[in-house]
């Protein structure tokens, strides 16, 4: 081939290329961001096929992310985040998905990274940011069952005049947009996605109350081990005040002291209410209904093995020890009044019991303060929103181990009534009686083919 034929043949392949490649632009143009405006930001066909929400914050008092999670867990709703407790409702979830779905982008504001952090869209699960950061977003990422994101966005800043519109990003994408959201059920406090009622008892029912109110006393001790010296806490005793057992008159809706012990120097002394004195109903009331109102604010499991022998879980689990030790619950060995040592689980500030109609106890012990809840002048912020005023007061936390039990003492005997035995007629020779007749000689005093005998269910002939 000439050089002339090659030069020729290049130019036509280039030509070719040309073509192909407008014909090929043409088909498909590249994506804009002005293109995206007036679409969805997140389009999932159905909400059910959300089983994983994930919100991150940051917390720029710390300087770190503060993730919070709902998933389907062993085909069940519960929160990973705190140690796969039970979410209330599934709906939630739902709820907090149609608030965001299908909403459409009204407009573009940027495409700059650099403008970020104006918006408030910066991501929170950038490693990058420190204490301090500001401008930074809620990410919300929706995943299905497989695993799969649904969606993956950064919510930013609240636009002011406008009523309920943000600033908006996928994550991974530089573009800002507006989008029209209603965020407020993707909240991260655990309390708004879990039944918070703790007891979930109804007051009527209620029969008796306990109340052991006393104080451990505690020294912190230097001790050497084997990792080096260290300071544990040692129980030097029980700052024993009072012991009263309450029965509550539902039919008269009355209070009656059953017992009332008073110590002196760790000495019990039986008291009696004089002649003047009565028991304070309204107080003892309140009592009443702050037991229907206990609510929780957080939680943490307990430890392993902490149901079956106290000695040897304080032997193995050390660490478990120092943690309920720091939340406000000790052990002590003690002598039973048989002679015997054992150990016992205390709480820093006494301990409550209720007892029910249907027989269940609850054993309420009283740890350490956890802090207070601030009780917000303003409406809860949600993604993208800041609360600005709040009181300065607020409701006590407290550390609080509730245990359930089964008291019999509680339940009411039946009165049980003698049933009159049948008295069937003597068989005679060669005769069978009616219970003879259901099934062969053989069989009628054996188990074996004799379906309520193997069952432990049998009916007397009354011989």
């Amino acid at each position: 081939m000439s050089e002339d034929s090659k030069t020729l043949l290049f130019l036509a392949i280039a030509f070719v290329s040309t073509i192909l490649a407008f014909a090929v632009s043409r088909e498909a143009p590249e994506k804009k961001a002005v293109d995206e405006v007036g679409k969805p930001l997140v389009a999932i066909e159905n909400p059910l096929d959300v089983t994983r929400m994930k919100i991150i914050q940051f917390d720029s008092n710390e300087g770190r992310a503060k993730p919070f999670e709902v998933a389907k867990v062993e085909g069940r709703f519960s929160i990973p985040s705190h140690e796969n407790y039970p979410a209330d409702e599934s709906d939630h979830l739902v709820r907090a998905v149609t608030g965001v779905n299908n909403k459409i982008i009204l407009s573009s504001v940027t495409d700059q990274s650099g403008n970020h952090h104006d918006f408030g869209v910066l991501d929170p699960a950038n490693d990058q940011l420190g204490k301090g950061a500001e401008g930074v977003g809620t990410r919300v990422t929706l995943s299905d069952g497989d695993g799969a994101d649904l969606a993956d966005f950064i919510i930013g800043k609240k636009i002011g005049a406008a009523d309920g519109q943000y600033y908006v990003r996928q994550a991974g994408n530089d573009q800002v947009y507006t989008v029209n959201l209603t965020p407020e059920d993707l909240s991260t406090k655990f309390e708004d996605w879990i039944e918070r009622d703790l007891l979930k008892l109804n007051p009527l029912d209620l029969e008796t109350v306990s109340i052991n109110d006393y104080s451990v006393v505690t020294q912190q001790q230097p001790v050497l081990g084997s990792d080096g010296l260290q300071v544990v806490t040692i129980v030097q005793g029980v700052d024993m005040q009072s012991d009263i057992k309450l029965q509550y008159d539902q039919e008269n809706l009355d209070w009656k002291i059953k017992q009332l012990l008073a110590f002196k120097d760790g000495t019990p002394e039986e008291k009696k209410l004089n002649e003047d004195e009565e028991l304070n109903k309204q107080r003892l009331d309140e009592m009443k209904l702050a037991l229907d109102d206990l609510k929780i604010v957080d939680v943490h499991r307990k430890p392993e093995g902490l149901g079956n022998s106290l000695a040897e879980f304080i032997r193995d689990n050390p660490q478990a020890v120092k943690s309920l030790e720091e939340h406000g619950f000790f052990f002590r060995t003690v002598q039973s009044p048989s002679g015997e040592k054992q150990n016992v689980l205390l709480s820093n500030n006494g301990e409550v019991s209720v007892g029910m109609a249907n027989g269940v106890e609850y054993a309420l012990r009283f740890g350490n303060v956890a802090g207070t809840e601030k009780i917000i002048e303003e409406s809860e912020p949600t993604a993208g929103e800041v609360a600005t005023v709040a009181s300065g007061g607020g409701t006590v936390l407290r550390n609080l181990m509730v245990i359930t039990r089964v008291n019999e003492a509680l339940l009411e005997v039946p009165d049980y009534r003698e049933v009159p035995q049948e008295n069937l007629p003597e068989p005679t020779t060669g005769e069978a009686t009616e219970i003879d007749r259901a099934q062969p000689p053989a069989q009628a005093n054996s188990a074996e083919g004799n379906p309520a005998l193997q069952n432990g269910v049998g009916e007397s002939s009354g011989k």
